[in-house]
């Protein structure tokens, strides 16, 4: 019985792994093209310094920090 539930915490803890690196992936890539978009003359134009420098702010903070936002804590899940 404690083989089974060793290889469903394996297999389990394999999955969540692949699922986070999926989303960060997709967010990531999300995350540049909010980038691109904010850093646009078009879009500079539009709104306020403020507000373009806020956004920018967030989404450099959202992109260097993503795998803390963006994780599942296995060990309780599988506990």
């Amino acid at each position: 019985m404690g083989f089974c539930l060793a290889a469903f915490k394996q297999i389990v803890s394999a999955d969540i792994d692949q699922q986070v690196s999926t989303a960060l992936a997709l967010f990531k890539t999300y995350t540049n093209q909010a980038i691109t978009t904010w850093s646009d003359p078009t879009i500079i134009a539009t709104y306020t310094p403020v507000v373009v420098t806020a956004n920018q702010a967030a989404l450099a903070d959202f992109l260097k920090n993503a795998a803390t936002y963006i994780a599942m804590d296995k060990v309780t899940m599988l506990a």
